[in-house]
């Protein structure tokens, strides 16, 4: 029975058009065979029917054709797909091996410039070290340049000061006795001196001098204020081995007055300064200071303090 079913189906199947082909054909259930009956043994459950599904030869239906053909088209896809993403891969590694050649080739590029940066930076170091080498050498050489233009300075200078000093006038005092006197009638008391140059050039001098007369001479002499040596004092010329004179005068002393100072030592006193020039323009000044004794002797007493003031205010005059 189940056979005659399965024959009318496929007689049907075979009957359908074209049009019907992907749509699945539903077939009848199965029917067992009814087996004998059998007098079920006491005590046990009766036995179950079993389902029997009966499938056709060794030829695909049309609809099984149809399926297993779409399938070769999706593994066909797939497997194209497959290969597809595949390459952007291939890509991508030949893209990284064609980075990794440019940066080794970057790389080599940079440490070669790196290498040459290296030796012309050394060079210019050589060339910089050897410049100032140089600019040392040269500094060294003008400063012994320098050195030996000052001791050649020094040399010329020391040569024209010991000419000088050789040269130079030197005005002082002669061995000829000061003469000490009063006049009556100008009522003045007055002391000479004489000078001479002793050097080898002309001088041209001036002398500021005072006399003092009385127990308290040599105070007042302490006392006296030196006026400046101006460039409108006359000053004398005075040639090496001229002799000359000053007089220093009194006129405020009375007769009794001298007498009586002749009788004690140091109550008449002279003092003053000579001041001369020689040819180049240097001043020379020399301080004086004589007391007389009552014998008509002279004696030296110290009086320097005016010289330095002289040497401070007028070293650099020169008379006209």
């Amino acid at each position: 029975m189940a056979e005659d079913q399965s024959s009318k189906q496929n007689k049907q199947g075979s009957q359908t058009g074209p049009s019907d082909v992907a749509q699945p054909q539903v077939q009848a259930p199965i029917v067992p065979k009814q087996p004998n009956p059998q007098p079920a043994a006491q005590g046990t459950e009766p036995a179950k029917p079993v389902f029997v599904q009966l499938v056709g030869g060794d030829e695909l239906e049309p609809f099984e054709e149809q399926s297993l053909a779409i399938s070769r088209q999706s593994l066909a896809i797939s497997q194209n797909a497959l290969q597809i993403s595949r390459q952007p891969y291939w890509i991508a590694i030949l893209a990284f091996a064609a980075a990794a050649i440019a940066a080794a080739f970057v790389g080599v590029q940079v440490k070669e410039m790196s290498y040459q940066t290296q030796i012309m930076a050394s060079q210019s170091e050589g060339a910089n070290a050897g410049a100032l080498m140089d600019e040392m050498n040269t500094r060294k050489q003008l400063a012994i340049a320098q050195q030996q233009a000052r001791a050649a300075q020094d040399q010329v200078r020391t040569l024209q000061q010991n000419f000088i000093k050789e040269e130079r006038p030197y005005v002082w005092f002669t061995n000829q006795p000061q003469n000490v006197n009063f006049d009556p009638v100008n009522k003045c008391a007055s002391w000479t001196e004489h000078i001479t140059n002793y050097g080898k050039s002309t001088a041209e001098y001036a002398v500021d001098k005072v006399l003092e007369v009385g127990p308290d001479a040599y105070a007042k002499i302490l006392r006296h204020t030196v006026p400046p040596i101006r460039r409108a004092d006359a000053f004398n010329r005075m040639p090496p081995g001229k002799d000359d004179f000053f007089t220093a005068h009194n006129c405020s002393v009375s007769q009794r007055d001298w007498e009586e100072a002749l009788k004690h030592d140091g109550w008449i006193i002279i003092a003053g300064t000579l001041s001369y020039y020689d040819q180049v323009g240097n001043l020379y000044t020399v301080d004086f200071c004589d007391g007389r004794g009552a014998n008509g002797s002279s004696k030296n007493l110290p009086y320097a303090h005016r010289t330095v003031r002289a040497k401070q205010q007028h070293k650099s005059q020169k008379p006209n």
